[in-house]
């Protein structure tokens, strides 16, 4: 049996740990928990962008959340598409409320309850 060379063993080392890599990436989860607030809170930014979209081009907040699907007529303009869902991380609809020159969008956290203290709660000028 012939001895193996120092590169031989690098070479080896080397698929070693890519194999051990694979592995962990595969069977270990690299986050212990979800967190959905974080993904809550992103969605609530992209909402009240295209709240600020439709301001511009209507000189008006939208009275409803409704007014930025699209309503099937040849002018309409959407602003969502009709798939596109307006609930939190915990699957309850994102609450849109207009004020004179403002708006307010309200998602009723992990408990799923409006108006406690655990409610993501965003506020727009």
């Amino acid at each position: 049996m012939r001895k193996m060379r120092k590169q031989e063993w690098i070479v080896i080392a080397i698929a070693a740990a890519i194999v051990a890599g694979v592995w962990f990436i595969t069977h270990v989860p690299l986050v212990s928990h979800h967190d959905p607030i974080p993904p809550t809170s992103a969605a609530m930014h992209v909402l009240a962008t295209v709240i600020d979209l439709y301001q511009i081009d209507h000189d008006t907040f939208p009275a409803t959340l409704d007014v930025l699907k699209p309503t099937g007529k040849a002018f309409d303009k959407p602003y969502l598409k009709p798939t596109d869902r307006l609930t939190d991380a915990w699957g309850i609809e994102i609450r849109y409320t207009c004020l004179t020159n403002s708006f307010v969008l309200t998602s009723a956290g992990p408990d799923r309850t409006f108006g406690t203290k655990d409610d993501i709660v965003k506020k727009m000028k």
